[in-house]
């Protein structure tokens, strides 16, 4: 269980701790939906050898868990760089440093589902599930 709380889905977790952690507190069906939009395919840590973990898995769900949400909002996405980092630290309540926030905007600029010019931000989001 996750927060030391009751049998309910609210308070479940979807993988590992590591996974659990990265994703917040989230509900559990937008931790699910995280996992499945998981462009590549999603694989838990927990479940490759303890060598084969990758350090970049955080950095791949934290992104998964962004997307979601910047599709969750639709056309209330953040317009300025500084509004759309403040948004992502929300999504893992406040605990990001500013050196995480700006490697998350810079994956979103290298896959390019972000545009940034100057301190304006546009979107070319992928397709969930696609």
């Amino acid at each position: 269980m996750a927060n030391g709380g009751a049998k309910v889905d609210e308070n479940c977790v979807v993988c590992c701790k590591a996974v659990n952690i990265a994703l917040g507190h989230l509900s559990v069906k937008a931790k699910m939906q995280a996992v499945l939009n998981h462009r590549g395919g999603f694989s838990c840590p927990m479940a490759r050898e303890a060598s084969a973990i990758s350090m970049v898995e955080p950095e791949m769900v934290r992104l998964a868990v962004v997307l979601a949400d910047l599709h969750k909002r639709g056309s209330a996405r953040p317009r300025r760089v500084a509004t759309l980092k403040n948004t992502i630290n929300a999504s893992f309540q406040m605990k990001l440093s500013a050196a995480e926030l700006d490697a998350i905007v810079a994956q979103l600029q290298a896959k390019r589902y972000v545009i940034v010019e100057d301190t304006k931000v546009s979107y070319s989001l992928p397709v969930p599930g696609a």
